[in-house]
């Protein structure tokens, strides 16, 4: 014969919650502490199937010659996080240049200065921070179809050489700043391009891509 166990009393119950509440806030904790809750789907495509990178930054760290950002985002079906640092100099120098347009003047074809340009350009390097940043470029590399299969991102410091096309790069504390990326191993066919666009503000990091065909050198890049 069944028998029905005796209801809990309040004490009982009150210690029960107050089991739940803790574990629930050391879960919370959790989430907050790993950036798993705030991190958004780290791959998109835009409407012209551009990719789109998209971070959230956990930690921020002022050094005396750059700012470093630990940043995570969520890759694949079962939302396994990927993390990786950003090294962002704080040592930007002015360059100077023009644009030049190809154009007609009385039938004849000639070459007209379309501007000049006041940019600014420094360096940005990333580093791998173990097995969730080997897991995000094994996730970018199927993402985008390169099929080069890599084992991890290289452990050695990734450097890019950068100009910032927007905002102030000396004070990204408090400006949105545009910057491309430009990753070179001397070869031309390992030459890549990529923006980053950064918005502490709003804890937001996106690389945006430049031209589809950069897709293959950027992830050998990354992979070493």
């Amino acid at each position: 014969m069944e028998t029905t166990p005796p209801p809990l009393t309040t004490l009982e119950t009150v210690l029960l919650f107050a089991g739940l509440l803790a574990l629930l806030t050391v879960f919370v904790g959790y989430m907050k502490k790993t950036g798993r809750k705030m991190a958004p789907p780290f791959f998109s495509l835009d409407d012209c199937d551009w990719f789109v990178l998209s971070f959230y930054v956990l930690e921020k760290t002022v050094l005396s010659d750059a700012v470093s950002l630990v940043v995570v985002g969520k890759s694949g079906v079962m939302e396994r996080l990927i993390k990786f640092e950003i090294l962002i100099s704080r040592e930007w120098e002015p360059l100077t240049g023009s644009v030049m347009n190809e154009g007609e003047l009385n039938g004849e074809e000639v070459r007209i200065i379309e501007e000049t340009l006041n940019l600014q350009g420094g360096a940005v390097v990333i580093q791998s921070m173990g097995r969730k940043s080997d897991l995000f470029i094994r996730h970018l590399d199927k993402k985008l179809g390169t099929k080069f299969n890599p084992r991890g991102m290289r452990s050695e410091p990734i450097e890019f050489g950068a100009i910032c096309l927007g905002g102030d790069p000396n004070g990204i504390e408090h400006s949105v700043v545009r910057i491309k990326l430009f990753a070179d191993k001397g070869e031309e066919e390992n030459y890549a391009e990529v923006y980053l666009n950064v918005d502490l503000a709003n804890r937001r990091i996106d690389f945006n891509e430049k031209d589809y065909y950069y897709r293959e050198p950027l992830v050998r890049y990354l992979a070493g």
